[in-house]
């Protein structure tokens, strides 16, 4: 009986210890799955500083997700908590590429403040919660696609322009309809790939052209400008930066540059007011850098005694064309004439008839420009 007992027992035992460890991994699994908090990233989801995100996030705060960029695309799914009828979450997307899924509350007034990224998901299934954003409009000079070494040109930044972040277009370039405060653009010439020396700026608002109140810093081109008032609902600020591209091994002649604005700024939002808020980033269409590129053609008398005799004036033409994307400045001409013991100039100073600057098609003058500086050499 006894041993009877006792093998009943263990088995009765090996069952229970069978359907604790089958318990303990469910629970195991269970948590593995379980969707971790915004709140236990302190409301900032980082990609500089969380590089394995988690697959799950719930939203149960204001949170910010950024630095999340096509090299690094987020892949977690995220969902919202609420606690209660009137918390509602602002869900900040700045410089991200999400690939995951988001579950949106149709009914819950939950916003998603979505600038310098892409995710399909996100538009196809939260666009009801995605808030126009305020954009820097940023712009090469007007009809410039290409700049010289050496040579100035300014960007223009109209702020702000409203940005709608579903179909990734400006709809309205006259303002915003939100006060914005606590401005601050940061323009970093370097990460243009190319050696931008920075020279001056202006900041004038756009409307009266009166200047504006602003802090400015370089610090090794990277520039920063705070801006101190208010920009009213419906004005803008224009701030012009001149720059010039330095002459050094880096710019090369075919090298294509683009520049990109960064700011962020406070605004309410639904009564609500926060900040800072990222702005979306002004980048200008791409230039070259291009060096004029001059092809030279002589004309005139070609053999001596067959086109042109002793004592016979010759005349000679010069045709210099500028085939690059920019203009060729204090353009030097350098004529070898014969001048030897079998024929020559004889000492006779040589003249120059004319010399005039075309439009491309090579007859219409270039009006107020200098004649070229023609040498002959004998």
């Amino acid at each position: 009986m006894t041993p009877r007992s006792t093998k009943r027992d263990r088995t009765d035992g090996g069952r229970i210890g069978g359907w604790s460890l089958v318990l303990v991994l469910l629970l195991f699994f269970a948590s593995a799955a379980k969707a971790e908090n915004c709140s236990f990233y302190g409301g900032v989801l980082d990609g500089d500083v969380v590089t394995n995100p988690p697959a799950q996030v719930q939203i149960d705060m204001n949170c910010t997700i950024r630095n999340y960029p096509a090299s690094n695309p987020l892949t977690t799914n995220f969902s919202f908590y609420q606690p209660g009828p009137n918390d509602e979450w602002l869900v900040v997307f700045d410089n991200v590429v999400h690939t995951g899924n988001m579950s949106c509350n149709d009914v819950a007034d939950h916003k998603i403040w979505f600038t310098n990224g892409s995710s399909t998901k996100i538009h196809d299934n939260c666009q009801n919660l995605l808030i126009p954003v305020e954009k820097i409009d940023k712009k090469n000079p007007d009809g410039q696609t290409a700049a010289s070494i050496g040579v100035p040109f300014s960007y223009k930044l109209t702020i702000p322009v409203m940005f709608d972040p579903y179909d990734g277009e400006v709809f309205d370039f006259s303002g915003s309809p939100n006060e914005l405060h606590s401005i601050v653009i940061t323009d970093d010439l370097n990460a243009t790939g190319v050696d931008l020396d920075y020279l001056n700026h202006v900041v004038y608002w756009e409307d009266s052209g009166n200047p504006v109140a602003h802090a400015f810093t370089n610090v090794g081109g990277v520039l920063s400008f705070e801006i101190t008032p208010t920009i009213p609902a419906q004005e803008q600020i224009i701030i012009e930066i001149t720059v010039v591209l330095a002459d050094t091994a880096t710019n090369e002649p075919g090298k294509e540059f683009i520049n990109t604005a960064k700011w962020q700024f406070g605004r309410l939002i639904d009564g609500v007011f926060y900040v800072p808020l990222p702005g979306e980033w002004g980048v200008t269409p791409p230039m070259v850098i291009s060096a004029p590129e001059l092809v030279v053609t002589k004309t005139g008398p070609a053999t001596l005694g067959l086109t042109l005799n002793l004592g016979e004036w010759g005349e000679f033409g010069l045709d210099v064309l500028n085939t690059g994307l920019t203009d060729a400045w204090n353009v030097t001409l350098l004529d070898q004439l014969p001048d030897d013991a079998t024929g020559g100039m004889c000492n006779v100073t040589p003249e120059l008839l004319s010399a005039q600057v075309f439009e491309f098609d090579g007859v219409t003058p270039v009006a107020g420009t200098a004649p070229l500086l023609y040498t002959p050499i004998v």
